[in-house]
């Protein structure tokens, strides 16, 4: 009878991560796939042409480019598995950096396919501009509360902590 092979912690950490960060890429192309044929479904626009020219900069500059967010979702990933390799000791703090990290990533896309949500109206003098209570009120404010969730790990994991030895 042979036992099964043991994981270490840092192998488990790396597979959290690896998963993570393919998964968040999926949704994140996936997303900015569906992006221009809600804006032509949701404006009911003639074209899908008409869409691309009625997003925001930021939301057409994201879906238009994001293989971006891929490479920038594996960089974090990359970073994360690097700095477990280097302090093995440390991964609970690795994996959380870097867990969140990712999510950090991936709240930066969500932000740039969601920006037309958070604009308020066009006037005769300038477009639709960013505005803080439309961003804080959208979706029930989902985007405040999930930035101060991905980044509050970080600042825990790597606040300095003070040993007091007796």
């Amino acid at each position: 009878m042979t036992t099964p092979p043991k994981f270490l912690p840092t192998q488990v950490a790396s597979i959290l991560l690896l998963a993570s960060a393919a998964a968040q890429s999926f949704v994140c192309v996936l997303i900015a796939w569906i992006v221009p044929p809600a804006f032509h479904s949701i404006y009911r626009l003639k074209s899908l042409h008409e869409a691309w020219d009625l997003m925001p900069p930021i939301t057409r500059f994201a879906s238009e480019n994001s293989w971006l967010i891929v490479i920038a979702l594996g960089a974090v990933c990359l970073g994360s598995l690097l700095a477990l390799r280097r302090f093995p000791e440390r991964t609970i703090h690795c994996m959380t950096v870097g867990l969140c990290a990712e999510g950090f990533v991936t709240w930066l896309a969500m932000f740039c396919f969601c920006f037309d949500g958070f604009t308020g109206p066009m006037s005769l003098h300038h477009g639709p501009e960013f505005e803080l209570p439309q961003f804080i009120s959208f979706g029930a404010g989902v985007f405040p509360v999930t930035l101060l969730l991905v980044v509050a790990p970080i600042i825990a994991a790597l606040w300095p902590r003070v040993n007091s030895k007796p």
